[in-house]
């Protein structure tokens, strides 16, 4: 009975440390994709930011070219 009763608490350890090892990784994989998300956002602002520069030196040089041609 006691030996019984010994196993049962070992399981009872493996399981609860199982479960930590479980909650563990799943915090670690949360702070991953929040990272790779966080990641992703500031690709997507950079990138609208350079297409907005590019439309701003597009513009800018038509607006010469026009100025040019009328001089």
């Amino acid at each position: 009975m006691l030996l019984r009763i010994v196993r049962l608490q070992r399981l009872a350890e493996l399981e609860a440390v199982r479960l930590a090892k479980e909650k563990e990784e799943e915090e670690f994989r949360q702070q991953a994709l929040l990272a790779k998300k966080e990641k992703d956002i500031q690709k997507k602002a950079i990138k609208k930011e350079r297409q907005k520069l590019r439309t701003t030196c597009k513009r800018s040089f038509a607006l010469e070219c026009q100025t040019n041609v009328a001089l």
